[in-house]
C-alpha cells in the first residue's frame, strides 16, 4: 500500500468511521463518508478499497471495479486489492479474468485472512477447489473464532467429499455463534437419521429467538424438514418445507407472466435461430462439449459423475459461460442477465442476431483453462435447455443429454431444496408446476426441431439398470467404454451442486417415488396436468 505519511491523522480518523459505518451496515453513511473522503484526499488508497465495497454490497459491480482499479492505480501490489479485484471479475461474470488474476495474486503471496477467505471464495466459486481449501484453512488458523471463515472451510470440506472434517467446522462456528442459522442447515445435510433428535432440539431452540429474520427462519425451517423427513415423519417434515418455501418466498418473488413471456421469446427466436437446420458452416468447430440439461434435481450431477469418471471427459459442473458469453456479445443488454441465468425475452430476441461462429467461439474460450485438457467436457447448467436452439446453431457438434425424472418427484425434490439465488418458482408447489409445465413444453420444441442432436436419459432406468445404461449413455457420446464409469462414487473431484453428499455413495434407489409419502401432494398433481404434463 501507499506509505502512510502522505495520509493526514484527520483524514485516517474519516476513513475508521466510513469502516465502521459499512461494518454496521450503514450503507449510505459509509458511502458518503468515503466519497467525501475521497475528494479532500483522493491519494487515499485504501479509501477507494472502501468505497468498492461499499459499491459491491449496493450490487453495482461495475462501479466497484473502476473504483478498485483506482485503489490499484496507487498500490499495484496490495494483495488487498487484488482480491477485492478477483471478487468483482467473479461477479461480473468475468471468469477466465477472475482465475488468471487469482493465480497471480496467489504467487504474491497471500498472508491476510480476509484476502485468503475472498480469495478461497473466488476459487471454489470456479471449482478451483484444491486452491481454494488451503486458503480457508489459513484463514482459520488466523482468525479461529471467525465462524464464517469456519463456515467456508466447512463448505469447501463438503464439495471436496470431507465430510467429517466439514461436521467438525460447523460445529465450531456454531461454538462461536450458537444462532448462526446458514450453518445449522448445512449441518442438518450431512448428519445421518440416528443423529436427527440431537439436532432437532438446537433448531427448535433457535426458532424461538424473537424477531426472527426471514431468511433464519427459511435455514432452520428447512433444517428441520431435512431431520424429521430422514426420521420419515413425514407430516412435520412436509410443515417445515411449507414454513421454510414460504420464508424463502417472501424475499424471492415468481413473476410467472414474465416466465411464460421469456419461454415464448425463446421459441419465437428458434425460428430464426434454426432455419437453416443448424449446418456445421454456421457455428464454430469444435466437438468437446456435452450439455447435460433438464430440471434440477433430475439426475443432471449423477450423470456428469459417471461420465467425468471416463478419461477422456472434464466435468466442468454448472457453467454460466454460455448465458453470459450471450451478454458479453449483446453488450447493450449486458445486465439483462438474472441470477437464475436467464436472459429476459428482449434479449433472446436479440441473440437470434449474433454471429453463430463468434458465439460457439466465444463460449470455448470463456471454459478455458478449466477445460481443453480433455477430449471432452461437461457443462451440466441445467437452465441450459433454455439456450438449446442457440448452443445447437453456435456449437453444431456439441451434444445433449436430457435427464428426466418423474415430473412429481422432480417438482416435489425442487421444493424441497433451498437453493442460492437461482429458481424463484421452487418456493410454491403451485409455481414450480408451472415452471415445470413450461420446461416440458418447451423440451418437446426442441425434440420436435433437432431429434438427432438429442439424448433422453431417464434418471429411474438409470438408478435401476446402471450399467447397461451408462454404456448406451457413452455411446451416444462417441466415448468407448470404461468401467470406472460404474464407480464415480470414488472420484475425489468436487461437487459443488445440491448433490455434493449423494454423489460420494453407489447409486441408490431410496428416491424413487418418494413424493408418495405425502398425500398433501395431490394439489400438485392436478396443477401438473392443468400444464398439460402427462402423469403416470
Amino acid at each position: 500500500m501507499q506509505a502512510q505519511s502522505s495520509i493526514s491523522h484527520r483524514h485516517k480518523r474519516h476513513y475508521k468511521q466510513a469502516e465502521q459505518a459499512l461494518l454496521a451496515g450503514r450503507i449510505n453513511e459509509a458511502q458518503q463518508l468515503a466519497e467525501a473522503l475521497l475528494k479532500q484526499c483522493p491519494q487515499f488508497d485504501n479509501a477507494w478499497f472502501l468505497l468498492s465495497l461499499v459499491y459491491q454490497r449496493l450490487n453495482r459491480n461495475s462501479d466497484a471495479l473502476q473504483l478498485i482499479d483506482r485503489a490499484l492505480l496507487l498500490s499495484p501490489q496490495c494483495v488487498h486489492f487484488l482480491a477485492q479485484r478477483c471478487a468483482l471479475l467473479l461477479r461480473l461474470g468475468k471468469f477466465k479474468e477472475a482465475l488468471l488474476l487469482a493465480q497471480q495474486t496467489l504467487n504474491l503471496g497471500v498472508h491476510d485472512a480476509w484476502s485468503q477467505d475472498v480469495l478461497g471464495v473466488v476459487l471454489s466459486t470456479l471449482d478451483e477447489h484444491a486452491l481454494a481449501l488451503p486458503l480457508f484453512a489459513k484463514a482459520c488458523q488466523q482468525q479461529a473464532n471467525n465462524p464464517q471463515f469456519l463456515y467456508n472451510l466447512a463448505s469447501a470440506e463438503r464439495v471436496c467429499g470431507k465430510l467429517e472434517q466439514a461436521q467438525q467446522h460447523l460445529r465450531a462456528a456454531l461454538n462461536i455463534k450458537p444462532n448462526f442459522s446458514k450453518a445449522l442447515w448445512s449441518l442438518s445435510g450431512l448428519l445421518k437419521a440416528q443423529e436427527a433428535h440431537q439436532l432437532i432440539a438446537e433448531l427448535e431452540q433457535q426458532l424461538q429467538r424473537p424477531q426472527l429474520p426471514a431468511m433464519d427462519s427459511c435455514y432452520l425451517h428447512y433444517a428441520l424438514a431435512k431431520q424429521y423427513e430422514d426420521l420419515q415423519q413425514w407430516d412435520s417434515a412436509y410443515q417445515h418445507f411449507q414454513l421454510g418455501a414460504a420464508s424463502r418466498r417472501s424475499l424471492v418473488p415468481y413473476d410467472g407472466l414474465a416466465t411464460e413471456q421469456l419461454f415464448s421469446a425463446i421459441k419465437q427466436a428458434s425460428a430464426t435461430v434454426l432455419d437453416a437446420s443448424c449446418d456445421s458452416e454456421a457455428g464454430y468447430n469444435n466437438d468437446e462439449p456435452i450439455f447435460i440439461v433438464g430440471m434440477p434435481r433430475t439426475g443432471t450431477t449423477l450423470v456428469e459423475r459417471i461420465l467425468a469418471a471416463h478419461s477422456d471427459v472434464y466435468g466442468a459442473g454448472e457453467l454460466r459461460q454460455f448465458p453470459m458469453a450471450i451478454t458479453a456479445m449483446l453488450k447493450p443488454q449486458a445486465d439483462s442477465i438474472s441470477a437464475n441465468c436467464e436472459l429476459s425475452p428482449q434479449a433472446m430476441a436479440a441473440a437470434a442476431g449474433l454471429n453463430m461462429a463468434e458465439l460457439g467461439e466465444h463460449y470455448i474460450n470463456n471454459t478455458r483453462p478449466r477445460t481443453g485438457h480433455t477430449a471432452k467436457f461437461t457443462d451440466k447448467l441445467p437452465l441450459n435447455f433454455l439456450y438449446m436452439g442457440l448452443i445447437a446453431r453456435a456449437l453444431p457438434r456439441a451434444k445433449f443429454i436430457h435427464v428426466q425424472r418423474n415430473p412429481m418427484d422432480t417438482c416435489w425434490s425442487n421444493f424441497k431444496q433451498l437453493f442460492g439465488a437461482m429458481y424463484a418458482y421452487s418456493y410454491s408447489l403451485q409455481d414450480t408446476a408451472h415452471f415445470y409445465g413450461l420446461y416440458h413444453n418447451l423440451m418437446q420444441h426442441w425434440q420436435g426441431l433437432m431429434p438427432q442432436r438429442i439424448y433422453n436419459l431417464h434418471y429411474e432406468d438409470l438408478v435401476q439398470n446402471q450399467e447397461q445404461e451408462s454404456k448406451k449413455l457413452l455411446a451416444f457420446c462417441e466415448l468407448p467404454w470404461q468401467p470406472a464409469c460404474l464407480d464415480f462414487h470414488r472420484s475425489e473431484s468436487g461437487v459443488a451442486t445440491a448433490s455434493s453428499v449423494q454423489v460420494r455413495q453407489k447409486i441408490y434407489q431410496s428416491s424413487l417415488q418418494r413424493w408418495q409419502q405425502y398425500p398433501q401432494l395431490q394439489g400438485l398433481r392436478q396443477s401438473l396436468q392443468e400444464m398439460g404434463v402427462v402423469l403416470d
